[in-house]
């Protein structure tokens, strides 16, 4: 127990707050809404992963530190493939999560997840994963490889997924309903490899 409770200080200053504005003739924005709140982790100084339906469309991105202090968006990369979104900002340096990267998580593996519940309030949760392996939705989203966990989101979308090393799993999705799976993240590794991510990200977040 003393090592769970560790973990949300060091992770916690790379957890962001987003909150986005959508125009109403958006597609998007019939289902999941002009305004959107989630959340991202910063991956390096001045750049941080998170659900890429939270800024899709957005004509208006506000990004919030652990500080308390927005930063200025500066460009937005989406990549449909993978669901995830890199923002690049302008700003107060953030301190990046590290990556682990050492191969897929094991079933039973135990995690932490940790998420904004507002800006300037974020909720953690523990819990193992369940299982790692392909995944598709009706609405015609499928990735190859996801991470299913027993912990409940505790608030927004985009939390980050951390081992008990506090290093960076993936980012969550989706809430599920099946018993064991309750949350559906994003491999963050996914970014490393997609062509969608055109500007290098620096080592920071790997090491």
């Amino acid at each position: 127990m003393d090592a769970l409770l560790t973990i949300p200080r060091e992770a916690t200053p790379a957890v962001v707050f987003l909150r986005s504005e959508i125009p109403a003739e958006h597609p998007s924005s019939a289902i999941l809404g002009q305004e959107r709140l989630g959340a991202g982790v910063a991956i390096a100084p001045d750049r941080i992963l998170t659900a890429h339906y939270l800024v899709m469309g957005a004509r208006k991105l506000e990004v919030t530190g652990f500080d308390g202090r927005g930063r200025e968006v500066r460009r937005t990369a989406i990549d449909h493939t993978t669901g995830l979104a890199l923002v690049t900002l302008e700003g107060p340096a953030l301190r990046p999560a590290r990556l682990r990267d050492d191969g897929e998580p094991p079933p039973g593996m135990p995690i932490f997840m940790l998420t904004c519940t507002r800006d300037g309030e974020r909720k953690a949760t523990t819990g193992h994963v369940s299982a790692v392996g392909p995944f598709e939705a009706f609405w015609e989203y499928m990735l190859d490889r996801a991470i299913m966990t027993t912990a409940i989101n505790p608030g927004l979308a985009g939390a980050p997924l951390f081992d008990l090393d506090a290093r960076l799993l993936g980012l969550v999705s989706l809430g599920l309903a099946a018993v064991g799976r309750y949350s559906l993240a994003i491999p963050a590794t996914a970014a490393w490899w997609s062509r969608a991510w055109w500007t290098a990200v620096p080592r920071t977040a790997r090491e």
